[in-house]
């Protein structure tokens, strides 16, 4: 037998308290190693989460800023739309008008015509519309 085995059936004391000592510091040390890989890697997740938290916030801002000029092109060109359908209706509204009362008999019997007829189609559109919206106000929720 060596020197450093001891026979079997032997007890065994508790080790010298230099041992311990050193073993509960190098344990320590491990723990510390461990719990700064630990910190550093939830900075690093951190980091991670907050750059993409900005990309995100980069290009909802960027699509909505996209959206917001796409509704004021849509909207400046319903604009100059209704503007020029507007002139155009008045336009034609005035010569129906100057046919009918300046024009020659041929000229103002198309013009009155065509005057009622426009006339007939609003009048019937607004009823139209009114029935539509009674509806609508009598079906709709309650209040």
């Amino acid at each position: 037998m060596s020197a450093d085995r001891k026979p079997a059936g032997e007890l065994v004391g508790p080790p010298p308290p230099e041992e311990v000592f050193a073993e509960f510091v190098n344990l320590a040390k491990d723990r510390n190693v461990l719990e700064d890989r630990r910190l550093s890697l939830q900075e690093k997740a951190l980091e991670l989460a907050d750059a993409q938290d900005k990309r995100q916030f980069e290009f909802h801002s960027k699509s909505r800023d996209q959206h917001h000029d796409r509704s004021t092109r849509r909207s400046s060109f319903g604009r100059q739309f209704m503007s020029v359908a507007l002139g155009i209706s008045i336009l034609v509204l005035g010569l129906l008008l100057w046919f009918a009362f300046v024009g020659d008999e041929r000229q103002s019997a198309i013009a009155l015509e065509v005057l009622k007829t426009l006339l007939t189609g609003i009048g019937g559109y607004g009823v139209i519309h009114s029935v539509t919206l009674a509806a609508r106000r009598l079906m709709g929720p309650r209040e």
